[in-house]
């Protein structure tokens, strides 16, 4: 094989084109990401450009797709700003990722950070104050207002009170019934 100083302008295309192919069967990526790969895998930027081209002339990248998909598997898991802040950071448009947001209807920022919250709280030690914290970590590192967090936390800690008042009132003793 050939180092790219020697091959012909024709032929470094035709081995960025490749390169390009085989980068999109590995995953779905943005123009920035494929411009930013074959960029590192020292293509010229003029190949670097046919390649892109080529494949966007099949639809093998569609940055409204990606970011429509990106948001569909992660908007169950992360926070609308860490959305936005991969995206803007795997060179998504402003402009797109806010079209695309506003399209889509789903669960209140608040009812994700509850889902998440009740997940880890099934398997909290209540006495230890400490697993609160790394619950509220937890949640925090996905990019969550800690606001909202705090605000569920409180609502469990409240509903857990409650429901354990309610099992105090109905305990008895064996042979003691409540009757």
């Amino acid at each position: 094989m050939k180092p790219m100083e020697d091959m012909t302008p024709d032929e470094e295309i035709q081995k960025a084109k490749k390169k390009a192919m085989d980068l999109l069967l590995v995953r779905d990526r943005t123009e920035h990401e494929l411009l930013e790969r074959l960029d590192r895998a020292s293509f010229s930027h003029e190949a670097a450009l046919s390649a892109l081209s080529y494949v966007k002339s099949y639809g093998y990248v569609n940055d409204e797709r990606f970011a429509r998909h990106y948001l569909e598997v992660f908007k169950e898991s992360r926070s609308i700003r860490r959305i936005i802040y991969d995206l803007k950071n795997k060179g998504i448009s402003e402009a797109l990722i806010h079209m695309i947001l506003e399209e889509q209807e789903g669960e209140s920022q608040k009812a994700l950070v509850r889902q998440l919250a009740l997940k880890k709280w099934r398997t909290l030690n209540h006495d230890d104050p400490k697993s609160r914290q790394k619950v509220i970590a937890s949640i925090a590192r996905k990019g969550f207002r800690m606001g909202d967090i705090l605000s569920v936390m409180e609502e469990l800690e409240s509903q857990s009170r409650e429901d354990f008042a309610d099992d105090s009132d109905s305990f008895s003793l064996p042979g003691e019934g409540p009757y």
